[in-house]
């Protein structure tokens, strides 16, 4: 059941209880008698008449005490129910003051017993007026029942108001997600409303702007990709088309331009390969083979390993290990060893010939930090922030050539180790990337 329809039952619920409280006050104030207890007045008069008969006061007294009540009518019997005296002219169609005779003339009364021993009487009450004695529980509370109905009613009107602001917020995010699964990612929903649904929209909206950055990232990723495979295609096919139009007639020139086919068609499969690469980390398909790994062990390994890569290259490489033999963590070794080529390659690609790369590891409470560094043109600030995004592609030197995944790849793997990267920020050029390892508990 929708909420406006629920809202719409409890208005008509409310309405038919607070009514029929209302009625049933009504009807219950209406029949209040004698008999629900004296008054203040009652009380007033009778102990005024328990004094007077005390000290033996004349019928006339008695009945002066009987005619200062305006708003009762009072009956003073004594104790074989004969009539003393009253405050009404009624009374005198009574034959006697027997409770028979004084409910056949005058329905429901009040009888009160008055003094003791050899001298007893009775007040009657024969009818309150409005200003005599209801109950003073009804007296005293009905203002407040009269409030408590009027708020009985007026709360569900209150809350249909809020109720539609409520449905109208909603309306809008369910309006908003519509277009947006539509593909429409420029329409934003209206924050108004209750603050969880103002608060639900700001994340609505939030994730919209993250979509609407990922589709450009893509697009651009995309123009950018056509671009980086178009242009050594382009070659090859030019080269081709030469020895096909016998452009390179001696076997030297031949040998250039398949040479040139050879490094171009070597560059398109790395650039396929990194594609391929990123598109399995980015499905559900591949898992972690994780189990412990000694980490001076590992880098010790790595280390040895991209010492003798840098010396093909021309590059210096050096590796400060500062682990304890017996510090371990959970690792995929060949998947995790995967990021640090990413990042070693990257060095490679923006260092010179002579040029000094470093890798220093560290452990402290609980963890170790690996820090990536080389002597390269480093990475601009404004672009510090996105170089993990898997389609960003900075305006600088250092981003700007290849296909842009490497440290794309280098994050998704890191983080599904339950590791953080992130690059820090350095005093003029170079670029220092670290990657903070947990230990293994116990």
């Amino acid at each position: 059941m929708k909420l406006r329809s629920q809202f719409i039952l409890l208005d008509i619920f409310t309405g038919f209880a607070a009514i029929a409280a209302t009625a049933a006050l009504v009807i219950f104030a209406s029949h209040i008698n004698l008999l629900t207890g004296p008054g203040r007045e009652m009380i007033s008069v009778r102990e005024r008449l328990e004094a007077a008969v005390d000290h033996g006061a004349e019928r006339a007294e008695l009945e002066s005490i009987l005619e200062e009540s305006k708003s009762l009518k009072l009956l003073l019997e004594d104790s074989d129910f004969r009539l003393l005296a009253s405050n009404f002219p009624e009374a005198a169609r009574l034959a006697s003051g027997e409770p028979a005779e004084i409910a056949r003339n005058f329905g429901e009364f009040f009888m009160n017993r008055i003094g003791g021993g050899t001298e007893e009487y009775y007040l009657v009450a024969i009818q309150l007026t409005p200003g005599g004695f209801y109950s003073s529980f009804i007296t005293s509370t009905a203002p407040f029942v009269v409030l408590f109905l009027a708020i009985l009613l007026l709360l569900p009107f209150l809350a249909s108001f809020r109720l539609n602001r409520t449905l109208k917020a909603i309306k809008s995010l369910q309006l908003a997600t519509e277009r947006v699964a539509a593909g429409d990612l420029e329409y934003s929903p209206i924050m108004e409303g209750p603050e969880e649904i103002v608060s639900l929209a700001h994340s609505f909206d939030a994730m919209r702007l993250a979509l609407r950055d990922e589709s450009d990232r893509r697009a651009r990723f995309l123009m950018s990709i056509s671009h980086d495979l178009k242009t050594p295609l382009a070659s090859v096919r030019g080269y081709v088309e030469a020895l096909r139009d016998g452009h390179a007639e001696d076997s030297g020139r031949q040998e250039h331009y398949l040479s040139i086919i050879d490094q171009k068609s070597m560059l398109l499969e790395s650039r396929i390969r990194e594609l391929v690469n990123f598109a399995s980390l980015s499905t559900s398909d591949w898992q972690l083979t994780l189990r412990p790994v000694r980490l001076r062990e590992f880098f010790s390994g790595i280390a040895e390993a991209f010492r003798e890569e840098a010396s093909v290259f021309g590059r210096i490489f050096a590796a400060t290990i500062n682990i304890p033999d017996d510090v371990t963590a959970m690792m995929d070794e060949q998947l995790f060893t995967r990021t640090l080529e990413n990042l070693f390659s990257n060095s490679l690609k923006f260092t010179h010939d002579g040029g000094r790369i470093e890798l220093d590891c560290y452990t402290l409470e609980g963890f170790t930090d690996i820090a990536f560094s080389d002597d390269g043109p480093g990475i601009a600030d404004a672009d510090k922030p996105y170089i993990f995004e898997a389609f960003y592609r900075g305006d600088k030197t250092r981003t700007t050539q290849g296909m842009g995944l490497g440290l794309a790849i280098a994050k998704s793997i890191t983080e599904a180790h339950g590791f953080s990267i992130s690059v820090r920020d350095t005093q003029g050029p170079g670029t220092v990337i670290v990657i903070r390892i947990p230990h293994c508990q116990g």
